[in-house]
């Protein structure tokens, strides 16, 4: 009996082992877990929260022209626009924005959908977030002349304050200013990439 008791008690711990393995269960996540997002973007789940608005892309055309667009990444993988004429009022430089003019200043975009975009690839970059808050924001350095300036912004939310944090990523065109973090410029890369991808260019 005590054979038999011993014998499944290995069979069990090796079925475990192998179970591992073969990433059949939950993986053990490391903790610092970014280079391990895309192998486990299948076990993501979409978590319950009050935060609408994740990823905000601004383009503002040179002095010579009056062209001002915002692009919003939402919660549920929606892509919306909206011009500086509906009055979108926040730019780059608001580091703390309250969620009731939040959700005021995402009301303005809800009428003009651009694209989704895989919900699961949404909350996969969603992760890497809060560790890109904690990156370096350089100065800003003069890069071009009169092609005007694209923002890169994510964004976290406080349930206590009832606000949102502004985390910048990337500013490019007529300056350059950018995180130094690897998370904030992997969620640079691919948000640049998801812009393109939904409107095309800037130009």
């Amino acid at each position: 009996m005590k054979k038999l008791i011993y014998a499944q008690a290995v069979f069990s711990l090796v079925i475990f082992a192998y179970s591992c393995e073969n990433n059949e269960g939950v993986p053990h996540m490391k903790a610092d877990n970014s280079e391990d997002l895309d192998d486990l973007a299948e076990f993501t789940e979409q978590i319950p929260t009050d935060q609408n608005v994740f990823y905000v892309v601004e383009w503002v055309a040179s002095f010579m022209s009056n062209g001002h667009l915002v692009y919003v990444f939402d919660v549920d993988g929606n892509v919306y626009h909206t011009n500086v004429e509906s009055g979108w009022t926040y730019t780059f430089e608001d580091d703390v924005i309250p969620a009731e003019d939040m959700d005021a200043e995402f009301e303005l975009v809800q009428e003009h959908q651009e694209g989704t975009i895989d919900i699961i690839e949404l909350q996969t970059y969603n992760m890497l977030i809060e560790d890109a808050a904690l990156g370096n924001v350089s100065e800003k350095i003069r890069n071009h002349w009169d092609c005007g300036s694209i923002y890169y912004s994510a964004f976290t939310y406080d349930h206590v304050s009832d606000s949102y944090t502004r985390v910048r990523l990337k500013e490019n065109g007529d300056f350059l200013r950018e995180n130094d973090s690897p998370e904030a410029q992997r969620i640079y890369q691919w948000l640049d990439e998801k812009t393109f991808q939904v409107i095309g260019t800037f130009d």
